[in-house]
């Protein structure tokens, strides 16, 4: 295993909501939230992010090496942003769910589509959990 996985940190997915300049991001570590860029985009002095306040410019972000990052080069610090997600107060509920999911998976009471389906909050079916946990 490299170093570079044992980073909890690190960046795996990302999901921008570009009208909300609002980024869902998920850890290496499981961890998973947004954090709301609006402020650095669009506050009084947003230097190299203001060309982000174009929705699609926005949307452009991936993830490079572990760092959420747009086309021109600029980046979010994924410590930071992980120091903001993991410290919320709802991402013990969350997390609680996710580790009995986990549970569940490692049992064979939740199969492995099923399990992916659960982990990844674009797909339809997590929609369906969440609303019910949130």
């Amino acid at each position: 295993m490299s170093n570079k996985a044992k980073i909890p940190w690190r960046v795996v997915e990302i999901w921008p909501i570009a009208d909300e300049y609002c980024l869902h991001l998920k850890f290496a570590d499981g961890w998973q939230g947004e954090i709301d860029l609006s402020d650095l985009i669009l506050g009084p002095e947003p230097g190299v992010f203001a060309e982000l306040a174009d929705p699609q410019k926005f949307a452009a972000v991936y993830v490079n090496d572990g760092v959420p990052t747009w086309p021109n080069g600029q980046r979010i610090d994924p410590e930071a942003a992980w120091q903001e997600v993991s410290s919320r107060d709802d991402n013990d509920l969350k997390n609680a769910i996710y580790e009995i999911a986990e549970g569940m998976h490692r049992c064979g009471i939740l199969s492995d589509e099923d399990f992916w389906e659960f982990n990844n909050p674009s797909e339809s079916k997590h929609d369906k959990i969440a609303i019910h946990y949130n």
